[in-house]
């Protein structure tokens, strides 16, 4: 029988497995990905659950389809996963799901986004090998 996990590790198990999934990825998208890690945390304290949510949501609409807006996609489907506790929730559906919440929700899903950022933007370092700069790039629409 497993062991009871603190939710400080199932954080930690599911933000290293979405970022060493990420390893398969076309160079750009991790990059972007990795871009996006770093700049989540910020982006939610700033304009909140909603707006962040709303924001990945349209940029992962692009077409045609780029790196970025990949990158944007598989973002969502990893914070609707993290917010299904692990399970593959649709990602499709995280936006209603967000504007939906109640209020203790809502709070709650703000906690365990801003909790388990921290493992997902270590991740991206140790596991991808990229670094934070790469925010500031994606951020300001810079090259490449």
């Amino acid at each position: 029988m497993p062991q009871p996990m603190t939710r400080q590790q199932r954080y930690f198990i599911l933000a290293l497995d979405h970022v060493s999934a990420m390893q398969g990825q076309d160079a750009e998208i991790k990059d972007d990905y990795a871009a996006l890690c770093h700049m989540m945390p910020p982006l939610v304290r700033n304009d909140g659950l909603c707006q962040a949510v709303a924001w990945i949501e349209a940029k992962a609409q692009a077409h045609p389809p780029t790196s970025l807006s990949m990158a944007y996609g598989l973002l969502r489907t990893h914070i609707a996963s993290l917010l299904a506790d692990g399970a593959n929730d649709h990602a499709d559906q995280l936006l209603t799901k967000v504007r939906e919440a109640s209020v203790t929700d809502y709070m709650r899903y703000t906690t365990v986004l801003l909790a388990a950022s921290i493992y997902y933007k270590r991740f991206v370092q140790s596991v991808l090998g990229l670094t934070p700069t790469d925010a500031d790039r994606v951020r300001d629409g810079g090259p490449r």
